[in-house]
């Protein structure tokens, strides 16, 4: 290769690994100066060039190596030190072999794609020596063909689809040959092979009875080819017969799949063939719900779908958009109208649901500028698993860290004494908080009632004893004037909530306040 370059290329200075690489200055010199006016162009183009890689692959893949490989022909097992080992002492003698067996087809295919046949190739090609080499240098064991792998599955996996239609039209058999994958179309499929699975769909009749039936890892044909942005293959589904909203065992649709894929081609392709914009899957959620993007969202809506479906949780599309934290999803839902105000199952707004996970100032500020409603409180009705009965979203803010967003909240001047349905304030829940630290003092800045108390006549000193049990943050309590001695309605204080819980180091705490 070095002496074939004409002293345009070098070897690199690796030890390990030397490749042969262009000296750059060389090759500009070599271009500019119209050395290219020298060469037959005929002989460099893709197809050519390709046919002749494919060539000089061709020959290593013939080379013998029954000498060097177990007589038995059982390799061993791949990820293994003989595995290894054989690999190394193969590559030391034949270095460019396993690029031969990786891309001989590889070639052979971009060759094909400018009209060079392949018909001679893969007529005479030696498939049985390819999977014995192709199996040496295979680093997963599941990745090996058997001997019974044919050409045609091996094609179809890899999405050699030029080769693969030469080879079908040679006469050669579409079947299973007991690989990984089963049939051939559903390796074309696994492997992202929207190309090869077209040929194979187009070339057998066969396998278009009962499209809606086959299925690729548990999920029917269409909604797979849908799922992985299979465009070609989607379009002849449809056109084979393929139900546009036949449901998968989670009973999403197509529609569903490509909605949350993001595959904008696709979902248009599915809407043109009448797809049902809000059929909903097992957690009650419509494709709208799903949309991953606002191209998506934009087509759905157009084509009728309910900005105000609710899923399992009573959640609309606009609260999922929240929850991604996708403020382009969310400007546009409520751009089309969406409810800002609306609910879920246990009382929530979108507002509040993202400043109960935290999701980030910028999505709380969004929702802020559009007018939500800062003081928004649950329902009465929510569940007994509900750990934000009643609370607003300044309190979801304290208690789940979110200390932008406390603080976001405070600027645009909630209540800071707002109660939940237990009574307690917001400064109840940062001093129930492990990382009590900012949002504490970001609440006592801004004057919360270190002596309120809740329903049950408990202080913010007994939520500090009953939760984290924090020496440093009972002696700021009492510093500031929280009454160690008060009582609460069952007449316990807060050193006798601590001391069933054994925090030692809190209760010796109280007692140097003076506490007994």
């Amino acid at each position: 290769m070095l002496d074939s370059s004409k002293g345009l290329a070098e070897l690199t200075k690796s030890k390990k690994n030397p490749t042969v690489q262009f000296i750059h200055e060389s090759v500009r010199d070599f271009l500019r100066d119209e050395g290219l006016s020298n060469l037959e162009f005929g002989s460099i183009a893709p197809g050519p060039s390709h046919d002749v890689l494919k060539a000089c692959c061709l020959n290593y893949v013939n080379i013998d190596l029954s000498s060097r490989l177990p007589h038995s022909q059982d390799l061993p097992q791949a990820k293994t030190h003989e595995a290894s080992r054989l690999v190394e002492a193969i590559s030391r003698s034949y270095p460019f072999l396993e690029y031969a067996v990786q891309n001989v087809f590889h070639h052979a295919n971009i060759a094909a794609e400018h009209g060079i046949l392949q018909e001679p190739f893969l007529a005479e090609f030696p498939t049985g020596t390819w999977i014995l080499k192709n199996n040496v240098f295979e680093k997963h064991q599941v990745r090996r063909y058997s001997s019974s792998a044919d050409r045609v599955y091996i094609l179809a996996e890899h999405n050699w689809s030029k080769l693969l239609t030469t080879e079908c039209s040679m006469g050669s058999p579409i079947v299973d040959s007991g690989q990984r994958y089963g049939h051939p179309l559903y390796a074309a499929l696994i492997g992202g092979g929207d190309e090869a699975a077209f040929v194979l769909l187009t070339l057998d009749t066969s396998l278009r009875s009962d499209l809606d039936q086959k299925q690729v890892k548990g999920v029917p044909l269409l909604s797979f080819a849908t799922k992985n942005g299979f465009l070609a293959t989607v379009k002849l589904l449809l056109e084979l017969g393929a139900s546009v909203d036949y449901k998968d065992e989670d009973d999403k649709t197509p529609l569903c799949h490509a909605a949350e894929s993001g595959h904008e081609g696709i979902v248009k392709i599915l809407l043109e063939h009448k797809a049902e914009t809000d059929l909903s899957d097992k957690d009650k959620r419509t494709p709208l719900s799903h949309a991953s993007t606002p191209e998506v969202i934009r087509l759905l809506l157009k084509s009728g779908a309910d900005p105000e479906s609710r899923d399992s949780l009573g959640q609309t599309p606009l609260f999922h958009a929240v929850l991604s934290l996708s403020i382009p999803r969310i400007d546009l839902l409520l751009d089309s109208g969406a409810a800002l105000e609306s609910r879920d199952d246990r009382g929530r707004t979108a507002l509040s649901c993202a400043a109960e996970r935290h999701l980030g100032e910028e999505t709380i500020k969004v929702l802020l500028d559009r007018g939500a409603d800062k003081e928004s409180r649950d329902y009465k009705g929510r569940t007994p698993l509900s750990v934000a009965v009643g609370r607003t979203p300044l309190s979801h803010g304290v208690q789940h860290l979110g200390h932008g967003t406390v603080k976001l909240l405070l600027d645009r001047g909630t209540d800071i004494e707002s109660t939940d349905k237990s009574g307690k304030t917001p400064l109840f829940y940062a001093s129930g908080n492990r990382y009590w630290t900012i949002p504490f003092w970001l609440l006592l800045d801004r004057g919360a009632n270190v002596g309120s108390r809740d329903c049950s006549g408990g202080t913010v000193l007994h939520m500090a004893s009953r939760y984290i049990g924090n020496e440093d943050l009972l002696l700021e309590l009492v510093k500031i004037g929280a009454d160690f001695e008060a009582r609460d309605n069952d007449g316990r204080r807060p050193i006798d909530i601590a001391r069933p819980t054994n925090f030692e180091r809190v209760i010796a705490a109280f007692e140097r306040a003076g506490a007994k």
